[in-house]
């Protein structure tokens, strides 16, 4: 199991913590939906997790693995792509592969090996006549795509997306999240932060809500009832 036990994080300067004892497991192969309105947190955990932010207290473990040993198991779908515009297909997910090298490496200098796994990656998210193509002349959904193949390369235990759907159009939604769903097994853990909770229904095994930095809701998706979808975005829809 990935654990994540009594998580606590607050940003420097501000009167409240961000997550305020946060527990739960992610069990390997399933599909878990990270809901809550904006603030509520959820981007912040999962960059708890990838080992970007370090709590103040609690604990991430995953088998041996811990907070500080964790983040190599980890890939993070970022939500805005974090992509460089004047840069190809190919070097953005070969850079799934720069834990593997050294500084000089790293500029770009590419093993064969790598190369051949980034076209695999690239053509596996259906990208595979865009591989030499700029990411400036991408489309949004297409840019996803990379982010996705980018973290395929990384070949990590541990899947996070934040906000993979973000202002993609249904069709690209849909296509976008049945892309990470079929890259679930038995040994590859999956947290999703969405907005849509029509899609977290359809897609996800599993829902785990936050309001305030904490968890609200941690069940089936099937479970997760309109009223308490009224009640968790409230205040957003009052705001």
């Amino acid at each position: 199991m990935l654990k994540i036990e009594s998580l606590r994080f607050q940003y420097p300067k501000t009167s409240k913590p961000c997550l305020e004892d946060v527990s739960f497991e992610l069990r390997p192969g399933e599909c878990t939906a990270l809901l809550g309105q904006s603030g509520a947190g959820k981007t912040t955990l999962l960059r708890c997790i990838a080992g970007l932010y370090q709590a103040q207290s609690g604990s991430i473990t995953l088998g041996e693995q811990t907070n500080t040993s964790l983040s190599e198991a980890v890939g993070l779908i970022f939500q805005d792509h974090a992509l460089i515009p004047h840069r190809n297909v190919l070097w953005h997910v070969c850079c799934g592969a720069l834990n593997t090298y050294g500084p000089i490496r790293s500029l770009g200098w590419w093993r064969q090996s790598d190369i051949d796994r980034a076209l695999k990656c690239i053509e596996l998210v259906g990208l595979a006549d865009k591989a030499l193509e700029r990411i400036q002349h991408l489309s949004g959904g297409q840019r996803q795509r990379v982010a996705i193949a980018r973290v395929l390369m990384h070949q990590p235990q541990v899947f996070l997306a934040d906000e993979p759907i973000a202002s993609l159009d249904p069709g690209v939604a849909s296509d976008i999240l049945q892309l990470i769903k079929s890259q679930l097994n038995d040994q590859r853990y999956c947290l999703i932060s969405l907005h849509q909770t029509s899609a977290a229904r359809r897609y996800a095994d599993r829902i785990i809500a936050i309001d305030k930095g904490s968890i609200v809701y941690d069940g089936p998706s099937t479970d997760f009832s309109v009223k308490q979808e009224s009640q968790l975005y409230q205040q957003e829809l009052t705001a």
